[in-house]
């Protein structure tokens, strides 16, 4: 699992990079109102098509592992409900595009390129459906390949419609379109040469099962993805403010959002290399893996968050803010702040989400998480809107989404670790107590690491994996 891990996480550094030049484009071309205005439009696709592949993206990895005779007719079932879902999923898209809160966005954009950023939809479910089948097989090198080409193809797009052609916020949701057109075709290329096509056929036995196992991944994944977004549109719906203010509010809440999501990487390393091995070879590997993986996880993201507290501010400064520019991106850096609590108890989260998965028991973390969105927005509810202040720090906004998203991140740890004891029969000794073999562990996966980052033959190595 190690060195998978090390493939993964060293793939999740050149996403960090290509993310980074990705926003330093897109920031310094639009600044902060008109990437509120980008972010606005893309979370109704991002958002429907977490929706609409009900979950299915999950029970192919878990039966594509299990059972694996059954993936040609997981991959038929994949073309199949992709067109069927996909529908009303766009149906839901055109009445966002049309909401009342959202008529801002139409003052600084054109609103046909919301309704072009839809057809996203579709074709995001099926890359999600059948990437999810590859992964299954453990074939962990197609998840990495797929993430560096979709930065890769990010940085070229925008260098292209973005900054090259000065299309702004148009440009922007052609690079979102274009990308996603040619994850797709990766994914396509990469099936067929392991599997023969097929023809899509319903087969409603299979399905059923997917759907009975899917319910309760897919309420978990949508109700995770809303708490990591519902704050976005609650801003622009809820914060005090002319609409040039609200929009660089989005603006600047998002770029702080990214900088955070960059620890996410550590936990999602470790995440994406144990869940197939732990769910291929059952309870001894999981004893095995899991303690350990937690304790690595707390002491590699409080060293991420801590660096980030030094370095978030100039870098805010230095990359985005270009001379002349009537913005400050700085602005972002109080968010950020008040993100980080909340960052580390969901990146402890997601490996303890790892393990309910693999027991068969998504329905646990579903429901934790469903809490958890409730919590969200309740507490969105009061402090967006609101006029109060701590000292002369506003708890409002922008900010007072990031304090929210903290609170409810720390309700989902809490809620993720009472079951994981529950379930594990481990003690918060063997999880959070420091072993005397864990030194040893992150020195042997940064001594690996770096073996890998001065390796000339990585594909080779990724493809013998």
């Amino acid at each position: 699992m190690v060195k998978d891990s090390i493939y993964t996480l060293l793939t999740r550094i050149f996403i960090i990079i290509g993310k980074l030049i990705s926003s330093i484009l897109i920031n310094r071309t639009l600044g902060p109102m008109l990437k509120g205005v980008y972010e606005l439009i893309a979370i109704a696709p991002n958002t429907l098509t977490q929706f609409g592949n009900l979950g299915l993206n999950h029970s192919n990895t878990y039966f594509t592992g299990k059972r694996p005779e059954d993936t040609p007719r997981l991959i038929s079932n994949s073309y199949y409900l992709t067109a069927v879902f996909s529908i009303p999923a766009i149906v839901l898209g055109i009445g966002y595009m049309q909401l009342s809160a959202n008529q801002k966005i139409w003052e600084n954009a054109p609103q046909w390129v919301g309704y072009f950023a839809l057809i996203v939809i579709p074709i995001a479910i099926l890359d999600m459906l059948l990437e999810s089948i590859l992964y299954g097989q453990n074939r962990i090198w197609v998840r990495n390949v797929h993430e560096m080409l979709r930065v890769l193809c990010g940085i070229i797009f925008i260098g292209i419609f973005v900054v090259g052609l000065h299309w702004a916020v148009t440009g922007a949701v052609y690079v979102f379109v274009l990308v996603n057109v040619t994850l797709i075709a990766f994914v396509l290329i990469i099936l067929f040469r392991f599997h023969k096509p097929v023809i899509p056929r319903w087969n409603p036995k299979l399905a059923g099962e997917s759907w009975k196992f899917a319910r309760f991944p897919w309420g978990s994944n949508l109700f995770g993805y809303l708490v990591l977004k519902v704050d976005v549109w609650l801003i622009n719906a809820l914060a005090i403010g002319s609409s040039t203010v609200v929009l660089e509010q989005v603006g600047l809440y998002t770029t702080a959002v990214s900088a955070v999501v960059t620890i996410w990487i550590i936990p999602q390393a470790i995440h994406t290399a144990l869940l197939p091995k732990i769910i291929q070879k059952g309870e001894a590997e999981r004893k095995k893996l899991m303690p350990p993986s937690i304790r690595a996880v707390t002491v590699l993201v409080l060293l991420a968050i801590i660096l980030t507290i030094i370095v978030a501010k100039p870098l805010l400064n230095i990359l985005f803010n270009r001379p002349g520019a009537p913005w400050d991106f700085t602005q972002a850096y109080t968010p950020l702040l008040l993100l980080l609590p909340g960052t580390f108890f969901f990146a402890l989260a997601k490996i303890f989400t790892a393990d309910l998965f693999s027991r068969g028991k998504p329905h646990f973390a579903m429901w934790s998480t469903a809490a958890t969105l409730v919590t969200n927005i309740i507490i969105n509810l009061i402090l967006i809107p609101s006029t109060y202040t701590i000292g002369t720090l506003p708890i409002s906004g922008m900010n007072g989404a990031a304090i929210a998203s903290s609170i409810s991140y720390f309700v989902l740890f809490i809620l993720l670790l009472i079951i994981y004891f529950r379930e594990s029969g481990e003690k918060p000794g063997d999880i959070f107590i420091p072993k005397k073999g864990d030194i040893q562990i992150i020195k042997e996966f940064a001594l690996k690491a770096w073996e890998k980052l001065g390796s000339t033959n990585t594909s080779n190595k990724m493809d013998n994996d």
